[in-house]
């Protein structure tokens, strides 16, 4: 069990675009925390199956990772 009072910071990791929805749902998605404490998003993103290529908007090519993990970026 996690005692949240202990902990100075809660940190999450963000994959809007690439485990679900798409990267354009990113700027929409919406984190609610329940505690007073400051959030920070870990890491974000999504990686790419080396040498697959494709269209931008297929999953797991080189041509849709770096769109998905700019979109992650900048929201």
């Amino acid at each position: 069990m996690i005692r949240w009072e202990a902990l100075d910071v809660i940190g999450t990791n963000e994959y809007v675009g690439w485990y679900e929805g798409t990267p354009e749902t990113a700027d929409i998605t919406e984190w609610r925390v329940d505690y007073q404490k400051p959030l920070i998003m870990s890491e974000f993103g999504g990686g790419a199956k080396a040498g697959l290529h494709g269209a931008d908007t297929e999953r797991w090519t080189e041509e849709y990772q770096p769109i998905s993990t700019a979109i992650n970026w900048v929201c």
